[in-house]
Parts: structure tokens; sequence; C-alpha cells
């Protein structure tokens, strides 16, 4: 069974929303949202489910993550409904898929090979290697958060090296095992699951706590939303290098924000799409207005001494006309002018 638009989601492909990948060996395919449907804020049904789904030359659904869950802030209105708070652990999302010589593996969002996906595959097959046959449904997917010292952003979970069950999704058809459940498949197997906090009634007054990146809030008819703390989104921020300069280095350059993107969480990318915005607003705006004069200057055919005295006569575009008039590229000359002058923190959008 495929619950997706197939028509829309090779649509998405073509449009660059959706990245494809193929494992290295197997009929097996992982289709993940890109930065650009998050830059451009293209969210449908394909889109969403494709965080790390797998699935066959045929189409067939392998292997079922999470849809795209949201900020709390980003969400209008929350259901009336019971939910569930679990931590929101600062890894890498593992999707459990079947491997080579019938023993599961694990694969990360957007990637069969990834670091994090062939640590987390042999932490599965060593540490919890019994398990493996005895208690791993093969119609179930199972999630994780890959937790290695390596993959360390902002919290700091010490020499721990684990895969945290995360959820048990039934793949076929998309529906998720309530959360004792998935407790119970851990203590009997020991295998480690995400924490959840009981007793929390108010989502929009969830305790803070250190060295943690927030939670996850699941309703009971499934809708998820993340709740992440201030200072964990304040110290990403400043340990990916993610300001103004950074954006506007990258524009002036001719390069796109995917590199920056990158090493962002959602968080961040209203304010990265309004900063390169408004440079390359203020870009266009001075790049318009220069050739506006130079034209005019042009009709009166000036000679260069009386351009100059004109052209000075103009500030910051001085430069950029003589650029016009010797034939010289002046696009340098203006991203330098607009080069910010200081890189303050920027405050999360609510």
């Amino acid at each position: 069974m495929n619950d997706l638009n197939l028509q829309n989601l090779d649509k998405r492909i073509a449009e660059k929303y959706i990245n494809v990948q193929k494992h290295p060996t197997l009929d097996l395919y992982i289709y993940n949202y890109s930065h650009k449907a998050q830059y451009d804020n293209v969210w449908d049904h394909e889109t969403e489910s494709c965080r790390g789904l797998i699935m066959d030359g045929n189409r067939r659904i392998f292997a079922r993550p999470f849809k795209k869950f949201f900020n709390l802030s980003q969400v209008p209105e929350l259901p009336a409904e019971p939910f569930t708070v679990t931590e929101k652990l600062d890894g890498s999302l593992g999707i459990m898929y079947p491997g080579l010589d019938g023993l599961p593996a694990i694969a990360t969002r957007g990637s069969f090979t990834s670091d994090q996906a062939m640590r987390a595959t042999a932490i599965l097959r060593s540490k919890y290697k019994d398990i493996l046959h005895k208690f791993v449904i093969p119609e179930f997917t199972y999630l994780f958060e890959i937790l290695i010292p390596e993959n360390r952003i902002v919290v700091d979970y010490g020499d721990t090296e684990d895969i945290v069950l995360l959820t048990v999704i039934v793949t076929q058809p998309n529906s998720e095992n309530y959360f004792d459940q998935v407790q119970a498949f851990g203590r009997r197997t020991g295998m480690t699951v995400v924490k959840q906090y009981d007793g929390l009634i108010d989502i929009h007054s969830l305790p803070v706590r250190e060295n943690a990146e927030g939670y996850v809030v699941r309703f009971q008819s499934g809708l998820r939303v993340k709740v992440k703390f201030d200072e964990y989104v304040r110290l990403h921020r400043i340990l990916t290098n993610v300001n103004a300069k950074a954006i506007w280095d990258l524009l002036r350059n001719g390069q796109g924000v995917d590199e920056l993107l990158e090493r962002v969480p959602d968080e961040f990318y209203n304010w990265v799409r309004s900063t390169v915005h408004d440079l390359q607003a203020d870009y266009t705006y001075k790049e318009e207005l220069a050739r506006g004069i130079f034209a005019n200057l042009q009709k009166e055919n000036l000679s260069r001494r009386d351009f100059a005295a004109e052209a000075n006569q103009l500030g910051s575009l001085r430069s950029v006309l003589f650029a016009m008039l010797d034939g010289k590229d002046y696009s340098q000359i203006i991203w330098k002018q607009l080069r910010p002058e200081a890189t303050k923190p920027f405050k999360v959008e609510e």
C-alpha cells in the first residue's frame, strides 16, 4: 500500500523539493525533503512524508519515518486532545530498514551510507544483535535517535554511543504503536527508549531543562510538535556560526545558502530567508539606481573629467559608476558596500 500521490511525488522531485538516493547494492531508494523545500516553505503530503521514506523500485514502502513535524509556534491550532511529552534528543534520526543477509540496517534521513547510518547499523548489529531475529518484526518501522560523540552540536551526552528507540510504526498501513508498547519493547529487549515526561498538562509552560534540546509533544490523533529551549537555539546559532555576515559572504561569492542551511535547524529558516531577501533587495536597489544614473550621464556625452565631477557627488555610487564606465564587473563593489557592519544575534520568530 502506498498512500502517496506518485504524480505529485515525481513533480516535487523534478522541482528539487525532494531528494532521492539509491542504496549502493539493494533495490531501495530513500526519499528526503530538501533544504529548498524548507527554504521555499513547500509542504504537502508528499514533501512532509519524505523525511527518510524508503521504497523499492516499484514504489512499495519498506520503511516509514515520522512525517515532518513543526515547531509549536508554527502550528496555528492545536487539537483539544490528550498528549504525551518525550525528550527531544540532539542527534540524527535513524530509520531501520531490511538490509543485506536478512539483517536490518539503519539509514539516516537522506542517506544509506552516511557516517551516522554506518555507525548506527554497527551499534544495532553488535549491542542489540541478540534481539534482531527474536523481537524485530519486519512489517514494522523502528525509528531511533543516533547518539555518538562525534555527532555532537550542542547537547553533551558524554561518551554515549547508542541508538535510542523513539517509536515503532506499522509500515503498511501507516499507524503508530502507543508509547507504552514502545516502552514495553524496550524492557523486553534491553534497548534504550526515549524518556517520557508524565504529569505535564500545559504545553505552553513545559519546564526548561539544562543541557537539553527540548521536547516532542504527540497528540492522541498523531500530530507532533516540537518545543525547543531558547538556550539550545542560542547556542546552536553560535556553534554553527550562523549570522548575517556568513549569508552576505555566500551571496557575494555567487553561492546559494544550501551549505549554511545544512547546519541550522528549522527555527532559523525564516531568519535566513529574510536576511537573504533583504541583502538581495539592497543589491538590486543599488544596482538599478547606479544603472539609471549611468544611463543619464551617458546621454550627455560627458568627457571623463566631467563624468568624474558628476560621479564624485554621488558618494558610494562613484566607484560603481566608474566600473560601469570602464566596462568592468561592479558586483563586488556593491557587495562590499552592503557588508553587515556587525553580526548581531537574531531573535527566533515566534
